[in-house]
């Protein structure tokens, strides 16, 4: 559900700013992001049509930057930005939470430094596809095991490129760990019930036989 415009948002923002002011996005949703993509494209047709002063777009700019990170710090999609070296930039909270780290202790670092062997392969390997690849959107999904804990995500990436290259990636991440545990659920149910069905039925036959038994013997 946020995955599509949250990266649509990242990729026009890079449009935008190497000066393809006729780029749009397309949204009707009435939720928090489609009001977010709402008001990029107002900013974009501003800037398009000249009604303001470098110093006033900049200002405009940078109130629509914190209101990006305000709404990324609201949703429930993990968000991560890298340098163009792979390096963490930005963590948004949902990723904090989906790993369970603090950022500030993350941030400049490379993943492939810490992350277990199997999951740095993992991170190698989105960086080495994007960079030989960078219009494609990279995907994944993978089992996380840590220490006692386990839990099932949703990798998507883009690399963001600009002059002289990529200049930084964006990757969303989300976590289907409940969402799957339910669909178990709801399939266990599904064969359950007529298996109850089944056991009732036997036990009304079970009942009945022995009742006619104990009525001849009597």
């Amino acid at each position: 559900e946020f995955t599509a415009p949250i990266l649509a948002l990242a990729q026009g923002t890079t449009r935008i700013a190497q000066g393809d002011l006729d780029f749009r996005l397309e949204d009707k949703g009435a939720d928090e992001l489609g009001l977010l993509v709402q008001s990029f494209n107002h900013m974009a047709k501003d800037l398009q049509e000249g009604r303001m002063s470098l110093t006033h777009a900049n200002a405009m700019l940078a109130e629509h930057n914190r209101y990006i990170e305000t709404v990324l710090d609201n949703i429930t999609t993990g968000v991560i930005t890298l340098d163009a070296d792979g390096r963490i930039r930005t963590m948004n909270k949902a990723a904090s939470s989906i790993f369970d780290a603090q950022p500030e202790r993350l941030e400049g670092r490379n993943p492939a430094e810490f992350l277990p062997r199997s999951y740095s392969n993992i991170f190698v390997s989105m960086l080495e596809t994007l960079r030989e690849h960078p219009e494609q959107n990279w995907k994944r999904q993978e089992d996380f095991l840590l220490g006692d804990r386990s839990w099932k995500l949703i990798l998507h990436a883009v690399a963001l490129s600009g002059p002289g290259g990529i200049r930084a990636y964006v990757i969303v991440v989300e976590d289907i760990t409940e969402l799957e545990k339910m669909q178990r659920m709801a399939a266990w149910r599904e064969v359950a019930s007529p298996m109850r069905s089944r056991t009732r039925l036997l036990q009304s036959s079970y009942r009945r036989s022995v009742w006619i038994e104990n009525s001849a013997n009597r």
